[in-house]
């Protein structure tokens, strides 16, 4: 198996696993759980970080400009709404606008190792 197909599934198995801890940190931040949510962002932090690391340096998947605008606009959203203690709407982001982004990347790996 080449590096590079080796990457992009590992990728894809992340992303898999990243969007569950997504909905979790979702459910948990609009459910009452609110400290056991907090105490996750760090890690979904790092791993946006790492997301953001691969897809620049796999070149094959297509993720435009604008695409990562859309990422850096809902980052900072969700900074925004960690700064006013808002943690309905720091769940509503992850779910509805920041897992559907996650998404798409996981399609074009997923269109990438079929072809």
């Amino acid at each position: 198996m080449s590096d590079r197909l080796e990457l992009l599934e590992t990728t894809r198995e992340y992303l898999l696993n990243f969007n569950k801890c997504l909905l979790q940190v979702s459910e948990e931040l609009r459910g009452g759980k609110e400290k056991k949510g907090l105490e996750m962002i760090p890690d979904i932090t790092q791993g946006l970080e790492w997301i953001v690391v691969v897809i620049k340096d796999i070149k094959c998947i297509d993720v435009s400009n604008s695409d990562l605008e859309k990422l850096n606009s809902i980052l900072r959203e969700i900074v925004e709404a960690l700064e006013t203690q808002d943690n309905i709407l720091v769940g509503d982001l992850f779910e509805y606008e920041l897992i559907p982004i996650i998404n798409n990347i996981e399609n074009r790996i997923n269109n990438i190792i079929t072809n």
